[in-house]
């Protein structure tokens, strides 16, 4: 089974969610968007050591691979990504990218630059990354692969990025968890 991250700007609801489960978070910045396709193409040259390769049009979907300079075509990819027109028209939008977590991180701080603020959720549950212009890669990829050997991964990641604590308590975090689950009503009996 493959595992895939998804991008999309960093908003208020992500905010409200983090803060409900009382992790430390960043402050939501004024003009968070969507990267256009050509952003995206500008930000993997602008790496320095990734290229663009194998485009596939379906429609208004597009998928492409960022490749290490001078890989082979044999030797697979750092990042697959997949984005269509039309990003942001729905809330439930995102760009999708499957590989090497570091240079997606690498990709993401680049078009932060111009895009603003970016989460980086993965689909295995691991903590997702707010991607901020001149954040420290190495740094956020380290604390990032440590979490998971920690008892809260989510909390360990998130204070070790240095956010100001939220303001609930471990009792409100269990809430606001509970809060997420919808719950069925009793039906009233009548005595």
């Amino acid at each position: 089974m493959s595992n895939y991250d998804f991008v999309r700007p960093y908003d208020a609801r992500m905010k409200t969610w983090l803060a409900a489960r009382g992790y430390p978070h960043p402050n939501v910045k004024p003009r968070n968007r969507f990267p256009t396709r050509q952003e995206l193409f500008d930000a993997i040259e602008a790496s320095g050591t990734l290229e663009t390769e194998g485009f596939d049009f379906d429609d208004d979907e597009e998928e492409f691979f960022a490749v290490e300079i001078g890989t082979p075509r044999s030797k697979g990819y750092e990042i697959r990504i997949q984005c269509f027109d039309g990003l942001g028209e729905s809330s439930n939008d995102a760009i999708t990218m499957h590989g090497n977590i570091r240079t997606e991180l690498t990709l993401l701080e680049l078009l932060s630059h111009t895009c603003g603020q970016l989460l980086l959720y993965p689909d295995t549950g691991d903590p997702a990354v707010v991607v901020e212009p001149g954040m420290d890669v190495a740094r956020v990829y380290s604390l990032w692969t440590n979490a998971n050997r920690q008892l809260d991964p989510w909390e360990y990641f998130y204070r070790n990025m240095g956010y100001r604590p939220a303001r609930s308590s471990p009792s409100t975090r269990a809430q606001g968890d509970a809060a997420s689950v919808p719950r069925r009503r009793r039906p009233k009996t009548s005595s």
